[in-house]
Order: structure tokens, then sequence, then C-alpha cells
């Protein structure tokens, strides 16, 4: 019901001369390729898809479909020519330099507009569940990171850290990054 009610959404803003940004973790969006074809311009399809780790995500996104589906339902929409966006967030305090440069070559095959990027924010109610989450699913490194992040100082600079990388990748890349800092990082609070 959902996805019938997001398009005829969708046909409503097209037939309007209006955009549509769609961002989504579901592969089923791919069922209205021929929506977003006919609509070229105005609409514009993204996937959030943090990491490639299917296991480390799937232990804190319970219920969402891994990211390797969400990147191939990307790569089907790029491939009909829907235009794309990826946002990159939040990245895992156990992704160094070398996943987040593997992670945006990957993004890179599905011509994105723009990937934003944002580092995990230990902020809100969600963050302690995440935390559990993870052990829950015996992913205790994982866990263990990102409890970490409760300290200000660990989290400042994880993710400046992580910042910093996807910023020079994405100019190494020669790709199209726009990173969120946290209004933390930016203000001096």
């Amino acid at each position: 019901r959902a996805a019938d009610i997001t398009r005829a959404c969708v046909r409503e803003l097209v037939h309007h001369d209006r955009y549509a940004r769609i961002l989504t973790r579901s592969p089923i969006v791919t069922r209205d390729t021929d929506l977003f074809v006919e609509a070229g311009e105005q609409v514009t399809v993204g996937m959030s898809i943090p990491s490639l780790d299917d296991d480390a995500l799937r232990s804190i996104e319970t219920t969402a479909p891994p990211p390797t589906a969400r990147l191939e339902a990307l790569r089907e929409l790029s491939d009909a020519g829907v235009q794309t966006y990826v946002s990159m967030g939040p990245t895992l305090p156990t992704q160094d330099k070398d996943d987040l440069r593997e992670l945006l070559r990957e993004l890179a095959t599905v011509d994105p507009g723009v990937i934003f990027h944002e580092p995990l924010n230990p902020k809100g109610p969600n963050f302690d569940r995440t935390v559990a989450a993870a052990r829950d699913q015996g992913q205790d490194e994982l866990a263990d990171k990102i409890d970490q992040l409760s300290h200000d100082r660990v989290w400042r600079e994880y993710a400046v850290e992580q910042i910093r990388w996807v910023h020079q990748l994405g100019r190494e890349l020669n790709l199209p990054v726009y990173c969120w800092p946290d209004d933390r990082l930016t203000s001096g609070n």
C-alpha cells in the first residue's frame, strides 16, 4: 500500500512539473523504474548505503534490506537511465580509510549525482539501542567501537577523521561528495 501511495505521489508531482527526490533502503523501488524513466530529470532516486558489510549493518538495521541489495537496485535504476544519489551514512567507526575507498568505488558504479556522507552520531535514544542490537547479534567489536563514541572527544576525533577521509577520497576518485558535519563539529560546542 505504501509503495502504491508513493508511486501515485511521484506521478502527481511529475504531472504538476515538480521535482521529486526519493530516499529509501528498499530495493523494491525498482518496480517503479518505468515511472522514473518517464519522469526524466524530475526524479532522482537514492539509497542509504553506509557500508557494504551486510552482517554488520544487519545487526544494527535489523529490519532493513542488506546494503548489497540496495546497491544492486541503484545499479539497475542507473542502468535504466534514472538519476541516482547515495546517502553514505552513517558510516561506522569500524570502517577505515581503505574500507571507505572501496565503498566509494562501488558507489561510483551507480553514477550518483551526489554522495552525501555523515559519520555515526551518538545522540538520541537510538544510540543505546544500536549498541545493544550489535551486541545481541554477536557484533561485539562493532558494539564496542560504537559505544566508545559516547565519549565526546572520541566521537569528535572519529567524525572529523572520517569526514576528512571521505572528502579526500571523493577528490581522489573524482566523485561528487558532500559531507554533513554535525552542528557540534562546526559550531565549536
